[in-house]
């Protein structure tokens, strides 16, 4: 029997009318009173209003379908929080219909009105059996049913279903639970490596809506074995400071969904900024702008549920699975006795943690006085984790619940405390705290790959526990405004005092603090190979402790900045710096003669070669001294051997490439010309490879021997054959290349969006004694090192070395140069024009920039 359920167009057009102006008056509250919860309420309520009218209308022509079909909301829109764009979820359950037909015409006329106004309508048709078949096979469905909520039709029916619901779920209430625990982990399992934290997703981050979606299918199981309601579970504080956190989080995502005009749950860095103007007032002048403070809410409230979550899924849990009959919201704890805290230390050292004194710390631990975290039995437990300590969850759960804050009251304005960049996608604390991890992998795995000289180090025997201590203090006035190495040694010693050190304990953390930027420093930015930038860096370093604590701080900051952040190439130039200073401060070298000096270069390159003494005199008479002391004997002894014979260059155009773990050295020999320079690296921009360092030395009969340290960028997520396939074209464009085939720039950049525009350049006369240093910090883009190279040539400058650091958004180029006459740069106009000429050229892309 054929069913004909014709739609009065008229009233459909007048029943979306009235939704669509409902829209926008929702939309219009929503910007006015920027409240999530109310406005996602509003909207599942509006959607309630245009299925309920739609279904009487099918009611009224099919007369008693209410006794047959039930609409159900389930998911988001089940739990009223149903944000702009988000898809509407249904569960259509009818009680065994005698017509298809018309059972299929009945929900098409409720759904074609949805789809008409451009929604994602999920939906499913079971009867009341079928209902309870598919809850007992699919815990996805059996989820679904958790937040099931009647729209319209018979409440006898949909009580029917909920009560065979509730009594499968009784039966399997455990494994349903742990399922759901596990589904959620391994989601954050699978996106903590496909998304920048600092551009988070407001709906599946750790500690955002979807933790709170899982204390809520965990309460509503508890409840259903218990047969009790969800406010006997959870405390006031506890229900107030989740219900604050949905808000807030509801809140972002109807901003994003309605600015970007789409389901969106990706808060990056266009919308934090366009988010942030809308809910702050504008900043005071001070240290943190508008989107500073957002996202330092945003880590603020993620943090708290993340550890409340943690907490409370493992309560819930416990009393599934032990099947207790009665669970009490009630902490009656006496905050001026601090037994239970104690209790807590005791059984944490055992390494029983007690989930009760978890919850109970989370819910009483602003209520405690600092003096108790301070005195001396506290003490002794909180330096035994940070120091002696081998377990990593330690300082991270001490700092879910706020203890570290307790302790050390600095340390919670570094809680949640943003970087603002790619480079840093790790709050101030959760930067902190992998740090320290960092140095205990280190101890407990000294041969661990990259970092074998850490764990070297790691293993003499000096005192720990400054190095400690100053890693969970190294960036303690982050956030504060101005130099915070130097800010934060001052607060470093004011803190140490307050937890009972020692002066010598004191002077060496603070040290350490307010330098441990200077091998990094010099490290990435300065020409190594240069004996005056080695002799600047170890007058500051005092003797090998010092350097060795300096070094282990360095590698934990470095490697705990982020995923991919810690690689090959700069474990190298660690390793080098270290190196360099140790033979510095442990047997400083009497002064030479340069001659002396490059003499003795001469003999290492003999006594590891089968050059002659002949063949390297003879060499040595085409080249400047720099091509001596700015190489190791091992490199010079390759060059010669390989690109000359006697003092004749081999071919005119010549190159080698060698890959050494992800890095590719690459030496170009051939005659000097002008842009020569210029014509290699326009290569790289066309392969898409990335310059580290440079070096350029020209010798005396018009050759240039280039050497170029690169890498492929993305090579970290390249198969072999596709790296070796890379490099095998990079070795045919160089060899077109020696053809005199080159390549022109195309002006199209393809940019990425960067979070703020910076543009910092400086002239550097003091470091080096032969070479001006040109230090250019700027937004990273394609052909950047092409664009200053190209200004500086066009000035007559000559380009000995260039080191390029890269910190996510931002790119640092340092340049030694001389001018043509072989001499620094003075400072002065020429100077003052050169560095105007660059920063034109660097901001001519300001569209790029939120």
């Amino acid at each position: 029997m054929n069913v004909e359920l014709k739609a009065n167009k008229k009233e459909i057009q007048r029943l979306t009318r009235t939704f669509k102006v409902n829209q926008l008056k929702i939309k219009k509250n929503f910007f006015e009173k920027k409240n999530g919860v109310v406005s996602c309420k509003l909207n599942s309520k509006n959607v309630d209003f245009l299925i309920s009218e739609l279904y009487k209308k099918v009611n009224k022509k099919l007369n008693g379908i209410t006794k047959n079909l039930i609409v159900c909301a389930v998911g988001g829109y089940g739990r009223k929080q149903l944000a702009p764009y988000s898809d509407i979820d249904l569960l259509f359950i009818h009680n065994d219909f005698d017509n298809n037909d018309k059972l299929e015409k009945s929900i098409q006329f409720i759904l074609y009105p949805l789809w008409d106004l451009g929604f994602n309508v999920g939906h499913a048709t079971r009867s009341i059996k079928q209902a309870s078949e598919f809850s007992k096979k699919d815990h996805t469905v059996r989820t679904s049913m958790l937040d099931a909520r009647l729209i319209c039709g018979s409440k006898t029916h949909f009580k029917k279903v909920i009560k065979v619901f509730k009594k499968d779920v009784t039966k399997k209430s455990k494994s349903f639970f742990k399922e759901k625990i596990l589904e959620r982990e391994r989601k954050l399992l699978d996106i903590n490596f496909n998304f920048i934290r600092n551009e988070p997703d407001i709906k599946q981050s750790a500690g955002s809506i979807r933790d709170i979606n899982l204390i809520s299918w965990g309460l509503k199981i508890f409840c259903i074995v218990q047969n009790s309601e969800e406010e006997e579970f959870l405390t006031k504080n506890e229900k107030k400071k989740l219900t604050r956190s949905l808000n807030f989080f509801l809140t972002i995502r109807c901003f994003l969904h309605y600015l970007s005009n789409r389901s969106n749950d990706k808060l990056s860095f266009d919308y934090q900024k366009m988010i942030a103007d809308r809910i702050q007032r504008k900043s005071l002048k001070g240290v943190n702008s508008n989107v500073e403070i957002l996202m330092n809410k945003y880590f603020y409230h993620t943090r708290s549920t993340k550890s409340f979550t943690q907490i409370v899924i493992k309560i819930i849990y416990e009393y599934i699975a032990n099947k207790a009959h009665k669970i009490s919201n009630k902490i009656n704890i006496n905050v001026n006795n601090y037994s239970f805290v104690e209790d807590f230390i005791e059984n944490f050292h055992r390494g029983k943690i007690s989930i009760f004194y978890q919850r109970i710390l989370f819910e009483k631990i602003n209520l405690i006085p600092q003096s108790f975290f301070v005195s001396k039995k506290f003490l002794r437990f909180f330096k035994k984790s940070l120091v002696s300590s081998n377990k990593k969850e330690t300082l991270l759960l001490l700092n879910d619940l706020g203890i570290i804050s307790k302790v050390i009251p600095d340390f919670s304005k570094i809680v949640s405390q943003t970087q603002f960049d790619r480079f840093h996608s790790l709050t101030v604390d959760q930067h902190t705290l992998r740090a320290i991890n960092i140095l205990k992998d280190i101890k407990l795995n000294p041969k661990k790959k990259g970092y074998a000289l850490a764990g070297k180090i790691f293993k003499k025997k000096f005192d720990k526990k400054p190095l400690f201590y100053a890693t969970l203090l190294h960036d303690i006035a982050k956030g504060r405004g101005g130099k915070h190495e130097s800010l934060g040694s001052a607060i470093s010693k004011k803190i140490l005092k307050t937890l009972h050190e020692d002066e010598a304990t004191i002077k060496k953390v603070s040290w350490l603090v307010e330098n441990h930027f200077l091998l990094s420093e010099y490290a990435f930015k300065k020409d190594i190979q240069d004996y005056s930038v080695i002799k600047k860096i170890t007058s500051k370093i005092k003797n090998i402790r010092e350097l060795d604590s300096l070094y282990l701080l360095t590698v934990a900051d470095i490697s705990a900045v982020d995923q991919g952040i810690w690689n090959d190439w700069k474990a190298m130039l660690l390793e080098e710096i270290y190196q360099k200073c140790e033979e510095e401060i442990l047997k400083p070298p009497e002064f030479e003669t340069l001659n002396k000096k490059i003499n003795k270069v001469k003999k290492s390159v003999f006594m590891t070669s089968k050059i002659s003494n002949k063949k390297i005199n003879d060499f040595s008479k085409i080249t400047y001294p720099n091509f001596w002391l700015l190489q190791t004997p091992k490199t010079i002894a390759f060059q010669i051997e390989k690109f000359f014979q006697g003092i004749e260059k081999k071919k005119d155009f010549n190159f080698s490439i060698i890959k050494k773990e992800k890095i590719i050295e690459l030496t170009i020999v051939t005659n000097d010309r002008p842009k020569l320079f210029l014509d290699i690296i326009s290569i790289f921009v066309s392969e898409k490879v990335s310059v580290l360092e440079a070096r350029i030395f020209t010798l005396d009969d018009n050759s240039v021997i280039d050497t170029f340290k690169i890498s492929l960028d993305g090579s970290d997520y390249l198969e072999k054959k596709e790296i070796e396939s890379k490099i095998d074209k990079l070795k045919i464009k160089l060899e077109n290349f020696g053809n005199d085939k080159f390549l022109d720039i195309n002006n199209d950049l393809l940019l990425q969006k960067n979070i703020h525009q910076k543009i910092e350049i400086s002239l550097d006369n003091t470091t080096s004694s032969t070479y001006s240093i040109l230090v250019v910090v700027t937004n990273n883009r394609p052909r950047l090192l092409y664009d200053i190279s190209k200004i500086l040539i066009k000035n007559e400058l000559i380009i000995s070395t260039a080191k390029i650091s890269t910190n996510g958004d931002f790119i640092e180029d340092s340049f030694y140069l001389r001018n043509k006459f072989g001499f620094k740069l003075r400072d002065g106009e020429f100077s003052d024009n050169l560095i105007k000429e660059i920063k034109l050229s660097l901001t001519k892309v300001p569209e790029n920039v939120f």
